[in-house]
């Protein structure tokens, strides 16, 4: 499932690996330095925005956090 969304919406091609976590989370790819998160939100109740503005916090503080690009619902 995971690789089938990278190939259809991004265009990419990498390994993947499940992480734990509330949602469906994906390590993607293989190089520590250029590795994303795939987060697949199941729960029609998440407040996605609100995770995103406590990563961005995290980041701010200068605590390392994943970073990508959000589809939305």
């Amino acid at each position: 499932m995971a690789k089938d969304l990278l190939r259809k919406h991004w265009s990419i091609e990498a390994a993947v690996t499940r992480l734990s976590g509330e949602n469906l989370n994906f390590l993607v790819g293989e190089n520590p330095s250029e590795n994303r998160v795939l987060k697949i939100t199941i729960d029609p109740e998440a407040d996605v925005s609100l995770e995103e503005k406590v990563l961005a916090r995290l980041l701010s503080a200068g605590i390392p956090v994943p970073r990508g690009h959000s589809l939305g619902r």
